[in-house]
């Protein structure tokens, strides 16, 4: 296999792998049944098992024919033969191949073990040559694989970044949050966040976005803070519809709990980088904590 979109002068079956944005992530092998057509081998592709040559065109499928272009003018023209539609050969429908149906290729389906590396993208697509149909001359097409991304329903994808929508009550986007959530990787991550979130407002973490394909490196998660605001005018007795106030800080505890990563936002770090999945390392605006 191969990339690119092809070699001069082929033909090429185009076939669809729907993948998951979380295959894509860690790569996969997939088993796909693909559908083609090869060449009977029971006529060799002639569609019957006995064959005339054609007499009109000596078996060459096409005729010499004169047209006048103009006074006194006349051209030699090449044109398909009528008798045997360009085959160059006759064939009586009592010779008609059974195999075949007299049509001299047959279909035929086949399991194919393809590696999708991770970091695909969307469109991206690579070649498997000679491993598609073949013609009644035998000559075999190209299978083009094509990736298609499904829609997810937690992460959107721009290029190598993520991006996640996180919601977050009025009332605690005012005294700042703590926020827990899975990884697209399995880790679990907490997002602290120390400063007044604005609705729309975004907060990027390096390195935790879609791995870039045959690299080691990753692209960055984009969290996109979504404020919920109140359909009504509130009492101070209905603070908790716009926060949350009984809050049990000890699930927040990372060393009482199975988090991976922790990131502090503040003020003056608003778009901060993080330690990277494989290569730890620390920057500034962004403290981490790693268990």
């Amino acid at each position: 296999q191969r990339g690119g979109m092809g070699r001069e002068n082929r033909k090429q079956q185009i076939e669809e792998v729907s993948c998951t944005i979380e295959e894509l992530y860690r790569g996969i092998e997939k088993n796909i049944k693909i559908s083609t057509k090869n060449k009977c081998t029971k006529c060799n592709g002639m569609g019957a098992l006995n064959i005339q040559s054609c007499k009109n065109c000596n078996g060459k499928g096409i005729v010499l024919g004169m047209r006048q272009i103009g006074p006194g003018m006349i051209q030699q023209i090449q044109t398909m033969c009528s008798k045997c539609s360009g085959q160059g050969f006759i064939k009586k429908n009592e010779d008609k191949c059974e195999k075949c149906n007299g049509v001299g290729i047959i279909d035929k389906t086949f399991d194919k073990m393809i590696n999708i590396k991770k970091g695909s993208c969307d469109g991206d697509h690579f070649i498997l040559e000679d491993c598609s149909y073949e013609t009644n001359n035998g000559i075999k097409i190209d299978l083009v694989i094509v990736i298609r991304q499904k829609e997810d329903k937690i992460y959107k994808r721009n290029g190598n970044d993520l991006i996640i929508e996180k919601e977050v009550k009025l009332g605690n986007s005012l005294i700042g949050v703590k926020l827990i959530f899975y990884h697209i990787s399995k880790k679990k991550i907490l997002i602290s966040e120390s400063s007044v979130i604005k609705d729309n407002q975004i907060k990027k973490v390096n390195d935790y976005g879609m791995p870039i394909k045959d690299t080691l490196n990753y692209g960055d998660l984009i969290i996109v803070y979504k404020i919920i605001y109140p359909e009504i005018l509130l009492d101070y007795d209905d603070l908790k519809e716009i926060m949350d106030i009984d809050i049990d800080e000890s699930k927040f505890d990372q060393n009482k709990n199975d988090l991976t990563k922790v990131y502090t936002f503040n003020n003056e770090d608003n778009n901060n980088d993080s330690d990277n999945e494989n290569d730890n390392h620390q920057q500034e605006g962004v403290q981490c904590a790693q268990q």
